[in-house]
């Protein structure tokens, strides 16, 4: 019970973020969908205002212009405060390397979070010349050359490698 807890407030924070991403055009790269699943663990936990209804009761694919004005509708009837700057960056990457500890889209989660994680001045993972953007980049070459690696890392341990920085960054980047 305790991770679906922590696994609800990382969901959340990144909720509260959305808008913060949308700012620096980082659309592309926002889950909309995600809003709905939301909402809908809102409900069960007995949150049943108008506004989350009304969030739980979008389809995917979300369309992020129609779900927006709900979303802001959301956040003044439960009195939520949007995530902004270093904060938000940090929501952000939290979120997506929860997914790639749970080997999901371990590739792209990675690929979203390190946007906001390298060299920012957070805690780093003490090999940093293998942050999670030269990761990214060298995982694309492997897939052009499957005998390619670097520093170690080769296409048979790279994803590996990918999840044990994430749990790094996440232990020592914890949810204030």
């Amino acid at each position: 019970m305790e991770q679906e807890n922590e696994d609800f407030k990382i969901l959340t924070d990144y909720i509260l973020s959305i808008k913060f991403m949308q700012r620096f055009d980082f659309i592309d790269f926002v889950d909309f969908d995600s809003i709905e699943d939301w909402a809908i663990q809102l409900i069960n936990l007995g949150c049943e205002n108008e506004a989350v209804c009304t969030l739980a009761t979008f389809y995917k694919p979300i369309n992020p212009d129609e779900i927006m004005p709900y979303l802001k509708r959301t956040f003044l009837e439960l009195d939520l405060k949007e995530k902004e700057g270093d904060e938000a960056e940090t929501c952000y990457a939290r979120y997506h390397f929860n997914r790639v500890i749970k080997g999901e889209d371990v590739e792209i989660n990675s690929f979203y979070a390190a946007i906001f994680c390298d060299g920012d001045g957070r805690k780093t993972h003490p090999d940093e010349e293998l942050d999670f953007g030269v990761l990214s980049e060298i995982w694309l070459d492997m897939k052009d050359d499957a005998d390619y690696w670097y520093k170690g890392v080769n296409i048979s341990n790279i994803e590996q490698k990918v999840i044990e920085k994430a749990k790094w960054w996440l232990k020592n980047n914890p949810i204030s």
